[in-house]
């Protein structure tokens, strides 16, 4: 028991863990490393870290400071800014693709298995709100399903369509087939000249 309290390290009480030089050489080459990186963790905690972490708050604070500047170098320089009735109609397709829109409406019709007798088209001047309004009346012929998927995959691919009316009606209860009439109404940008 004696001969075990011998061999123990010494610690001073006022300051902490002081080993004596006799202690280290009893402990050899593996207490003398341990020593010196117990010392070199201490300073860095001590002194390198605190140092360390206040420069990494002064460079965010630079990088936000820079990020900022050039956020507001690269406003002035953009082109200015739409008002909001302008921006309104730059959702819009433009006028010159009315026939194409017009073409699709009545060709995903077909594909569908609807058949169409003719269909009206009437355009309308810019109105309160800045755009073209171009009517479309279609009578279609055509079972319910199809007819319900036609309307349902329109108003889908067309974000600028709506559709204003549908009147379905069956001549023949026992036949699958229902006529139906349809006003769509395409919503687009009038051309250039024509803004108000």
């Amino acid at each position: 028991m004696r001969l075990a309290a011998l061999n123990r390290p010494r610690f001073a009480m006022a300051g902490g863990w002081q080993p004596r030089w006799r202690d280290l050489r009893r402990w050899g080459l593996p207490g003398l490393m341990a020593t010196l990186l117990a010392a070199i963790a201490a300073w860095l905690l001590l002194f390198e870290l605190p140092r360390g972490a206040a420069q990494l708050r002064a460079d965010e604070q630079r990088w936000t400071q820079a990020r900022q500047a050039l956020a507001a170098a690269g406003a002035a320089r953009a082109t200015p800014a739409m008002d909001p009735a302008s921006r309104f109609q730059s959702a819009f397709p433009p006028a010159l693709d009315r026939h194409r829109r017009i073409e699709g409406l009545l060709a995903m019709a077909t594909v569908m298995g609807l058949q169409s007798q003719r269909s009206d088209v009437r355009d309308a001047a810019a109105g309160a709100n800045g755009l073209m309004r171009v009517r479309v009346t279609m009578p279609l012929t055509g079972p319910y399903e199809n007819l319900r998927r036609y309307v349902d995959v329109a108003l889908r691919e067309d974000p600028a369509l709506t559709l204003d009316l549908l009147r379905m009606e069956r001549s023949d209860p026992s036949q699958p087939a229902l006529r139906a009439e349809l006003q769509w109404s395409l919503w687009m940008r009038p051309p250039q000249g024509d803004r108000r």
